[in-house]
């Protein structure tokens, strides 16, 4: 009897701590809400004044609580749960990162320039930490229509395109060019935190790989004069210097944009930071998503179609590259993501 009390005693304690670290929601492929808030409670149970028979019917209270939790969770084939506990699926405006459970929207309309700039979705991934397995961010690419018809209507791409160009393709691919350099086309990156995280930590990943960029430009004889050089090197301090600073929420937006001038344009929660003037930055920002040699972010890569990719840009390549083919087989943009087409274009499995 004595053992008995002194463990009831124990889960009593611990059921203090419990409820103190205030569970945050879990969202496991559907089964979400508080699915330990039974159990914290029921270890509330004063077991250190309980009989026996009282201490085991807590006991079989705790675990009846937690199947309890986990069993009233609505599970959906289709759907996740969002962090508010309701019920979240892919829809004809937005497609469901599955991993996440964050609803990418399908179109957008960012406003500047005085005028409305409209896109539509390319490709999206997941951002995780490769050693810990957690998500990080969702990454998502969008074209304006001139972007997408420039696939669409090219003989080369129609002809010779294949996914494999962007998935193994290098730094040079011409396929990653074309798209990135289009003239007077605009594409846009949307960055979501899936959990809080920080100005630095995201900006470390761009400016690591744009750094880098520049070394090999100068290797490669890419720079025409010194003075060129230059202003990519203050164009990379112009973005590390307007980046935002400090905590960085869930589900907050950042938005980097390649203008039809060829300028960055990084738009946060709504408002303009940004419109760096550098044809140079703009290109080799949206070059370094879609590159297979030292990606931005990229930790593991992915060596052949079929790999399994846990880097984000493995993924996003993956998604972006699919979409590719489908235009320039004459897809039409808005059936890109359409849920009954939908078989794994999402994410690698």
């Amino acid at each position: 009897m004595t053992l008995i009390v002194a463990r009831a005693s124990t889960a009593s304690r611990l059921g203090s701590r419990f409820s103190a670290l205030a569970f945050p929601r879990m969202a496991i492929r559907g089964v979400a809400s508080r699915p330990f808030a039974g159990f914290a409670s029921a270890l509330r149970v004063p077991f250190a004044r309980s009989s026996p028979r009282t201490a085991a019917l807590a006991v079989f209270a705790i675990v009846a609580a937690a199947g309890a939790a986990v069993a009233s969770s609505p599970v959906h084939a289709d759907a996740a749960t969002a962090a508010s506990g309701h019920s979240i699926s892919q829809s004809d405006h937005a497609v469901l990162e599955p991993s996440s459970t964050t609803l990418v929207p399908k179109s957008l309309a960012l406003h500047f320039d005085n005028k409305t700039h409209s896109f539509s979705l390319v490709g999206f991934g997941i951002r995780q930490v490769t050693l810990l397995n957690f998500n990080v961010y969702v990454a998502a690419l969008y074209a304006d229509k001139r972007a997408l018809e420039t696939i669409r209507n090219s003989a080369r791409w129609q002809k010779d395109y294949s996914p494999v160009d962007i998935m193994l393709g290098t730094q040079d691919s011409f396929y990653m060019k074309d798209f990135v350099r289009a003239p007077k086309c605009e594409i846009t990156l949307m960055i979501e935190p899936v959990r809080t995280t920080t100005g630095a930590h995201l900006r470390q990943g761009f400016t690591r790989f744009l750094n880098g960029r520049i070394v090999k430009d100068v290797k490669d004889g890419a720079f025409a004069s010194e003075a060129q050089k230059r202003a990519a090197e203050e164009a990379i301090a112009e973005l590390e210097r307007i980046f935002p600073v400090g905590t960085i929420p869930k589900n907050s937006k950042l938005f980097f944009t390649k203008t039809e001038q060829d300028n960055l344009r990084i738009e946060y929660e709504g408002r303009q930071l940004a419109l760096i003037k550098s044809p140079w930055l703009a290109h080799r920002f949206f070059e370094g998503y879609l590159s297979h040699e030292k990606p931005i972010s990229d930790k593991v890569g992915c060596r052949t179609l079929t790999a399994k990719c846990s880097s984000i840009t493995a993924q996003f390549r993956k998604s972006v590259a699919d979409a590719f083919a489908r235009l320039a087989k004459g897809e039409a943009p808005a059936d890109l993501f359409r849920a009954d087409l939908q078989e794994g274009v999402q994410k690698i499995a």
